[in-house]
């Protein structure tokens, strides 16, 4: 009886298109995610390239 009720779920599309909404982030929350994600690594990207470019200047034999 369990099983039948398990497997009439499953099948069911309002289950599972219930069940996929909720486990799944909308569009909105996804762009809006990808926004943050770009403007962290905007400003993260501007010092480690200045760091960067100072440690190969530093690696440098000639430089006394």
């Amino acid at each position: 009886m369990l099983q039948g009720a398990v497997s009439e779920r499953r099948l069911s599309p309002t289950g599972c298109l219930g069940s996929m909404q909720r486990d799944h982030p909308s569009l909105a929350q996804l762009l809006a995610l990808n926004r943050q994600i770009a403007f962290i690594s905007h400003d993260l990207r501007q010092p480690l390239t200045a760091i960067l470019a100072n440690a190969e200047f530093l690696t440098r034999p000639d430089i006394c």
